[in-house]
């Protein structure tokens, strides 16, 4: 496997655009406008002001919740929330990776191929996985995430599986596109 040499591209927000405050990267600022006009933005954030996009709408309270360290709930969430993310994923991934040793948040080392491999919409001889789970009534896909042990199901807190389940049904376009289709499908 090629392995490329380590790039450093500096740190998000240590420039910031000027028109939307996207947080940028050195390397990201548009320097012709930057000579210009004296101000920071980039073509690759809302080009350099011409694109306004609505705000974000604010991150459901769950989400908060469990991201922000402060109860029993929220630390088990964070210890675990890349099983969480295998278990509620629409489709797996594949990367050919390295794991980091850096200081730092779980992350990985890229290097060429990234996979995302989409089921189909019915499940197939080994039972529903991954986006076939939002076709299943909610109870039914819980039993599924909970006993697949090979994405660490049994080892994730039931009712903090359950209530992001219950948000992404809610919210989440796929979620909704995958019910739909499974209701036209018959």
């Amino acid at each position: 496997m090629h392995y490329e040499p380590y790039y450093d591209s500096g740190n998000f927000g240590d420039q910031v655009c000027c028109f939307c405050g996207a947080l940028l990267l050195n390397t990201e600022v548009n320097e012709a406008f930057r000579q210009k006009y004296k101000k920071i933005t980039s073509s690759f954030c809302c080009k350099c002001g011409l694109v306004t996009l609505p705000p974000y709408s604010p991150h459901p309270q769950l989400l908060k919740d469990l991201s922000n360290g402060d109860s029993q709930d929220s630390l088990e969430f964070l210890q675990h929330q890349n099983i969480y993310n295998s278990l509620l994923a629409f489709a797996s991934v594949y990367v050919g990776h390295r794991e980091s040793n850096l200081d730092g948040g779980i992350c990985y080392l890229l290097n060429g191929e990234f996979v995302r491999k989409l089921s189909s919409i019915t499940p197939g001889d080994n039972g529903p996985s991954f986006s076939q789970l939002y076709i299943l009534d909610a109870n039914t896909a819980f039993e599924n995430r909970v006993n697949n042990v090979s994405y660490g199901g049994d080892r994730v807190d039931q009712e903090t599986l359950r209530n992001l389940d219950t948000l992404l049904r809610q919210t989440h376009p796929l979620a909704t596109i995958y019910k739909i289709s499974m209701l036209i499908l018959g």
